[in-house]
């Protein structure tokens, strides 16, 4: 099938915010991934929560609004994380700095 022809349509539905309870299951998941496989096993997740939140129902766009909206939310949590980290990394520098 060729993607590119797949007409995605926008519903309120699938762009809705995750629920707290799917956004902690999500963050006990985002450490630093080790892989692409990692990455992907999350996105599934959270497109998994995407289609559950709207019933199951839907079409192919749906599923693929689905993967696109977690794929993005993934992405951002993933780089608030590392900001995070190279955040607490620069800190441990600067208090090692002073030390000396």
């Amino acid at each position: 099938m060729d993607n590119s022809k797949v007409n995605v349509k926008t519903t309120k539905r699938s762009r809705s915010k995750l629920t707290k309870s799917e956004e902690n299951v999500l963050a006990s998941q985002i450490t630093a991934p080790e892989s692409a496989i990692e990455r992907d096993e999350l996105i599934a997740t959270a497109a998994y929560f995407r289609a559950e939140k709207r019933g199951f129902t839907g079409n192919e766009a749906d599923a693929v609004e689905d993967w696109l909206e977690a794929e993005r939310e993934v992405n951002n949590k993933l780089k608030n994380f590392n900001m995070t980290a190279s955040a607490r990394q620069s800190s441990v520098e600067e208090e090692l700095c002073e030390v000396e």
